[in-house]
């Protein structure tokens, strides 16, 4: 007899179809640059990129899948909000692997 449960792990395993992820994304994903002025820093202001899936902690499994499909990115938990988020914030990362996949994907 088989569990109803799926295990965790072996959910994180299987690969993303590129296509499952352009569309899951143009749903459920967000680009965000934030500009803060900043006076302490040299030129005033403070810019910040994210790249952002925020899910019910109960898609855990799904987001994990995200990171090890784009292999970068962080998984942050908001216990109070129930919500699990990817997120992808460094340039470098933004620059040779978010932005390259969504402009070679049609």
């Amino acid at each position: 007899m088989q569990s109803s449960t799926s295990n965790s792990t072996s959910f994180v395993s299987e690969k993303l179809d590129p296509s499952f992820v352009t569309g899951f994304c143009d749903a459920e994903s967000t680009f965000v640059i934030s500009v803060y002025k900043r006076t302490q820093l040299k030129t005033g202001w403070h810019i910040r990129a994210v790249f952002q899936i925020g899910l019910n902690e109960s898609d855990l499994p799904l987001l994990e899948k995200m990171q090890a499909f784009f292999k970068v990115g962080e998984i942050s938990y908001h216990k109070k909000e129930k919500m699990v988020y990817f997120y992808v914030t460094k340039i470098q990362d933004l620059y040779t692997v978010i932005i390259p996949f969504f402009l070679n994907t049609h």
